[in-house]
């Protein structure tokens, strides 16, 4: 009897350390797809996060470099929209150089902004975006890049 209780022990505490530190006990990321008028834009996923069995836990679904993001062509002034699989609750969007550095930021919160009007300035242009859902703590990073033709 003692030997069952101590294997039964054994396997409780087991679970207790490898569990929380599996991937597979973090939820899928939300997905996000972003598009100009008629033309799609690839995502890059990055670093996600959420609750998880006992803890919070961040992946990266991907290293992102975003230098090396393929850039859709799109007019100056076109409007890029974000359809999220579910809606965040907040949402930050930032444009950035191509060494990663934030040129400017716009936060929207719990409303229905989904979209923004790309610069006029001809060249490649960086975003990144923070999405947060408050249900489970959650968070993701996702990586675009368009050129202004």
């Amino acid at each position: 009897m003692k030997k069952i209780i101590g294997i039964i022990f054994l396997i409780v505490l087991v679970c207790l350390f490898v569990i929380p530190f599996t991937s597979w006990t973090l939820p899928k990321p939300v997905t996000l797809s972003v598009a100009t008028d008629n033309t799609k834009i690839p995502v890059k996923y990055g670093l996600y996060c959420g609750d998880a069995f006992l803890t919070n836990k961040c992946d990266t679904i991907e290293k992102v470099d975003i230098s090396t993001l393929e850039a859709v062509e799109v007019s100056p002034n076109s409007t890029v929209k974000f359809n999220f699989e579910e809606k965040p609750d907040e949402l930050q969007i930032i444009r950035e150089d191509k060494e990663g550095n934030e040129k400017d930021r716009k936060s929207y919160l719990d409303d229905d902004k989904n979209n923004i009007i790309i610069p006029n300035k001809a060249g490649i242009h960086y975003y990144s975006i923070e999405a947060k859902w408050d249900d489970k703590s959650r968070s993701a990073y996702y990586y675009f890049s368009i050129k202004v033709i």
